[in-house]
């Protein structure tokens, strides 16, 4: 009888270290499937790719079902109902009080470089400027979305702006119509990367980049489970250098041909306590 407890203790035991390393293959190789938006101008790839090469770091495999061409502000009620299960955004109170915010920078503070898109044939309205003031000089006015957090920059720097209800991708055409009351719009230079061969009709301005503090975050859904695993996940792939060689992967033209380093460089101060909106 002690023989047959001794021996089925030992049972017992092999038993419990099998299903063990059964649960942590499991863990090391389980598919994790997200639902994201993505769009027809590709401007989702770098995020889509940068989440599955994270999480492939940590021993997973990533599935993203994508929600095609979805408007911004559907994105935000769709992640709020757990329709949607994560988004990239540039971080804001109001979100961070909705939604479930990963705290590791995408883009390594690529978005805060802005360059602009301006009509055909205004290049030398621009040439001359040398730093804030002689910008600020040419009462020149930036479109955004309403509620941006560009715009509370642009006023708080004193430059003037107007924000456009609805759609904010009209901005493109009323840019580049020149009539409109908007004389250009300022874009990451991530954004123009992917952005500039759509829109032939505006030129990219040449020599100047203006300069805030900002970088976009993941949010999740609340019902969402991946904000450790996530968190964890994206720290890796900015420690190891991932970010970085996405970054050079994705937006090699902003080094190449928009020249970020070459440009005229105009800081602009970052507002405090405000919050991010919709862009």
């Amino acid at each position: 009888m002690q023989r047959f407890s001794i021996a089925f203790r030992r049972l017992l035991g092999w038993m419990l270290v099998l299903s063990l390393w059964s649960y942590a293959s499991q863990v090391s190789s389980a598919q994790i499937t997200v639902r994201m938006a993505s769009f027809s101008d590709n401007t989702h790839a770098f995020f889509h790719e940068l989440l599955i090469e994270a999480f492939r770091l940590q021993g997973h495999e990533l599935q993203i079902i994508s929600a095609v061409d979805v408007p911004q502000t559907r994105i935000n009620l769709m992640l709020e109902s757990g329709k949607l299960d994560v988004h990239w955004f540039l971080p804001g109170e109001a979100r961070d009080s909705r939604l479930h915010r990963v705290p590791v920078g995408l883009t390594n503070g690529l978005i805060g470089n802005r360059i602009l898109f301006i009509p055909q044939g205004q290049q030398w309205v621009y040439d001359r400027v040398k730093n804030l003031e002689d910008f600020r000089a040419l009462n020149k006015v930036a479109g955004f979305g309403i509620g941006w957090f560009d715009a509370s920059v642009w006023h708080h720097n004193l430059l003037p702006v107007t924000e456009l209800k609805g759609d904010w991708r009209v901005l493109y055409k009323q840019v580049a119509k020149g009539n409109r009351g908007v004389d250009y719009f300022s874009r990451g230079v991530n954004e123009i990367v992917t952005e500039a061969p759509i829109y032939p009709d505006l030129e990219v301005e040449r020599g100047l980049v203006l300069i805030y503090d900002s970088d976009f975050v993941f949010y999740l859904s609340p019902q969402s489970a991946l904000q450790a695993p996530m968190t964890k996940a994206l720290t890796q792939a900015r420690d190891s250098g991932l970010i970085e060689r996405l970054i050079r992967k994705h937006y090699a033209d902003v080094f190449d041909r928009y020249r970020l380093n070459d440009r005229v460089r105009i800081t602009l101060d970052t507002p405090k306590g405000k919050d991010a909106a919709n862009n």
